[in-house]
């Protein structure tokens, strides 16, 4: 009974985000190129095959799974319905491999992940991008661990009872912060590191008439400054911020 009441919730929110991810997109119907296609079924597979076929296994038998950071890479790349698309594929490829009942609170897992990465070129500028990159991504790794995770995994529990099974779940958490503190230093550096590579791939068709959701801003260009210039970039904002506090003080005397 709890895993039916799962599985109808979670269907509801992702039914939710594919709204609220069309909102994002002001209710455009973009077509949707050969090569766009091509992609998001590439990382669709490499998610599958990462999370369902291979897995790798952590402490105390937890997994850390780099399937999700694809999806992620999805959504920042095409937007957040192509995000929240790649999601669902993902999982119902999962469904090959999938040992136990079906829960749909891990589709909506997948697809939370492909919203967030839209969100990191949901803002007007484009700069800083890979800060709010981090931040975004931390955010939804902390959500699914602490979170959705207990929530979700507590119908599996051996306790007949969900309450009782999800209160050992949460019990179980204390166990979690290695694990997270992993996810968070890896993930992020593998999103990075794919995006850039995609960018190599599509940077010759980001004029055509349907420009990719992270070029939409038309300063594409910054995207692919090294590390070093977007510090000294953030350094340069941090005196000019200094100096205008500064007049302000000055002026006050």
């Amino acid at each position: 009974m709890a895993l039916l009441i799962i599985n109808i919730i979670s269907w509801l929110a992702v039914a939710g985000l594919f709204g609220l991810s069309w909102l994002s997109e002001g209710f455009r119907k973009n077509k949707i190129s050969t090569k766009t296609i091509t992609i998001m079924a590439m990382l669709s597979a490499l998610s599958v095959i990462l999370t369902n076929v291979i897995g790798y296994t952590f402490i105390g038998g937890q997994k850390i799974m780099i399937g999700n950071v694809f999806i992620f890479i999805s959504g920042m790349v095409f937007g957040p319905v192509p995000g929240v698309l790649t999601g669902v594929v993902s999982d119902l490829l999962g469904l090959i491999n999938l040992g136990g009942g079906y829960n749909a609170g891990f589709m909506f897992i997948k697809c939370m992940f492909g919203f967030l990465g839209a969100c990191v070129f949901m803002f007007r500028k484009n700069n800083f991008w890979m800060i709010k990159m981090i931040i975004i991504y931390i955010l939804g790794i902390t959500v699914h661990i602490f979170l959705l995770s207990p929530l979700l995994n507590a119908v599996y529990g051996p306790d007949s009872n969900y309450w009782t099974s999800l209160g050992i779940k949460f019990t179980l958490l204390i166990t979690k912060p290695p694990l997270w503190a992993i996810e968070c230093s890896l993930y992020p550096f593998i999103a990075y590191t794919s995006f850039r590579v995609i960018w190599h791939l599509m940077k010759n068709n980001l004029n055509d008439q349907n420009v990719p959701w992270f070029a939409r801003k038309g300063d594409h260009q910054s995207l692919y400054k090294p590390l070093s210039s977007m510090t000294d970039e953030l350094k340069n904002v941090n005196q000019k911020r200094n100096v205008k506090q500064w007049n302000r003080f000055v002026k006050k005397l």
